[in-house]
């Protein structure tokens, strides 16, 4: 109860299914919350997501109630635990989905639920070339807007004052976590906001994250598996995992029905993805050598 589950939940992942049918279950199995002195932390990205780049003055408030809090949830990178107090108990889990099927759902979540697509612009299927996908219109009006905002980004990160607040990132930011976006997360400071293209050593940092700094990594399209063994080593019983449904993630998005021309678009987008993501496969099978009674869910 005195340590803090640092939970990089990435977009359109579906960490959504952990949080309901094993994390809120185990804080709330244990009396945890506001009545007595411990809750959960939700970041929000334009706050603690960049909390590498605010001073030891903005960091206070942030480290403080984080150290209060036995599980953050929601977008933020890898490293949070450089916030907590000394001997402060603490354990990262994660989730990885498949990159291409991730990238796609979140230009289908954009396009369905956000009035400017995600920054993208409302008229940016109009942009692209001729036969160009809608989905790769997406990515290549945000691409355009990334070109165009970038030397005023770059600036304001150079100044050491970047303005830090709000509850998403800003756009510029926004627009480089297209690139390699998993990648990115599960590195942290080192790779997060860095300039497209990320190079190799962000996937070499992210997998050195999560070969020594994961407890435990999930696998999107194996979600019951997942659930079950992350369930058996928190101690969550098995009743309160009845009928796992991960339907949260997808949002118009059904497995290999990638247009035809995306990958060869946004291939480098995703290159890093993919090895990251092999690894968060390998782990799981790992995890489940301890846990075979959850196999094959």
């Amino acid at each position: 109860r005195k340590g803090t589950i640092l939970f990089t939940h990435l977009r359109r992942a579906g960490g959504t299914v952990l949080e309901d049918y094993v994390l809120k279950p185990l804080i709330k199995a244990q009396g945890v919350g506001p009545g007595v002195g411990r809750s959960d932390y939700l970041c929000k990205e334009g706050e603690l997501g960049r909390y590498y780049r605010m001073s030891p003055a903005q960091l206070a408030p942030f480290s403080s109630a984080l150290a209060k809090s036995t599980l953050q949830w929601r977008h933020c990178p890898f490293g949070l635990h450089d916030l907590l107090p000394n001997g402060h108990a603490f354990v990262y889990i994660t989730m990885l989905r498949e990159p291409t099927d991730r990238m796609l759902s979140w230009y289908a979540y954009c396009d369905k639920y956000s009035p400017n697509k995600c920054h993208a612009g409302k008229t940016f299927k109009q942009q692209g070339q001729a036969g160009e996908s809608e989905a790769s219109r997406f990515y290549t009006a945000r691409r355009k807007l990334y070109e165009a905002s970038k030397a005023s980004f770059d600036r304001e990160l150079s100044s050491k004052k970047p303005s830090i607040g709000g509850t998403f990132h800003p756009n510029n930011l926004e627009y480089r976590l297209d690139d390699n976006y998993q990648t990115r997360m599960l590195c942290g400071a080192a790779a997060h906001d860095q300039p497209i293209p990320l190079g190799r050593q962000g996937v070499d940092c992210a997998l050195f994250n999560l070969e020594e700094r994961y407890a435990f990594v999930a696998v999107t399209d194996r979600y019951k598996e997942s659930v079950c063994v992350l369930g058996r080593m928190v101690g969550v019983p098995p009743a309160l995992q009845k009928g796992v449904k991960n339907d949260k993630a997808t949002t118009m998005r059904k497995k290999g029905q990638a247009p035809p021309d995306f990958k060869k678009r946004w291939g480098a987008y995703v290159a890093l993805d993919e090895v990251a993501y092999k690894e968060a496969h390998r782990r799981l099978d790992e995890s489940l050598k301890k846990y075979p009674m959850c196999t094959g869910r």
